[in-house]
């Protein structure tokens, strides 16, 4: 065998490997026929039925979204649970200014725990913001050494061209 030959029979060889992996490229025109990415644009006839059906979507997608959102923001109000000192007296043994009192103390309760669970949150949260610690930290450290190190350098040049002026 010559040597264009086995060069050739090396390239010929290389093809023949490659071909496999090349023609999975493709795609049979089953494959496009009955897959959702290649659907025609709808026509001008049905461009009135697709908004539409669009728009109905997303109202619901967004109405089921806002829910969420209003779930999460106003959870339910917590059981309130009995004093001992209430367990033995019912609204009716009460006087109408005592029961304006009452509600008075369970609406302060109420307040109050809702201040204490806001302040605790915000506990959490208080202070300066830390700095990041990924790549962008390592980034912002590796900048700044270059930085410092360059203005050095630059300090150290200045310095010596001044010494070798006088």
């Amino acid at each position: 065998m010559s040597r264009p030959s086995a060069l050739t029979a090396i390239l010929v060889g290389a093809v023949m490997l490659a071909t496999p992996a090349i023609a999975h490229a493709y795609l049979l025109p089953e494959e496009v026929l009955l897959s959702e990415e290649f659907y025609d644009p709808p026509r001008s006839r049905e461009a009135g039925d697709r908004a539409r059906m669009q728009a109905e979507e997303s109202a619901a997608r967004r109405a089921e979204e806002w829910a969420e959102e209003y779930n999460a923001q106003h959870p339910s109000a917590p059981e309130e649970p009995v004093l001992e000192e209430e367990a033995g007296t019912t609204d009716a043994d009460l006087t109408p200014e005592e029961l304006e009192l009452l509600r008075t103390i369970r609406l302060l309760n109420r307040v109050e725990d809702q201040q204490n669970v806001l302040q605790s949150q915000q506990g959490l949260h208080g202070g300066a913001p830390l700095p990041p610690t990924g790549a962008g930290g390592i980034l912002a450290l590796i900048t700044m050494i270059g930085a410092v190190g360059w203005t050095l350098f630059r300090a150290q040049k200045e310095r010596a061209f001044a010494l070798t002026d006088r």
